[in-house]
């Protein structure tokens, strides 16, 4: 019941998952909305450690 209702909302806060999770979710969710915010979160993640550098 809460996956269709987060499926229906939209993604929820993906700052709060591991790079692991935010992957799986890229390979596995069946949520458009989700795919693209996990992706997003890992290209900030991406750009913030470049930059720290």
């Amino acid at each position: 019941m809460m996956r269709r209702a987060i499926e229906t909302t939209g993604p929820v806060d993906m700052c709060l998952y591991s790079d692991d999770e935010l992957r799986r979710v890229l390979e596995t969710d069946m949520g458009a909305l989700r795919r693209q915010a996990a992706a997003q979160e890992l290209a900030n993640r991406a750009s913030r450690a470049r930059h720290q550098l």
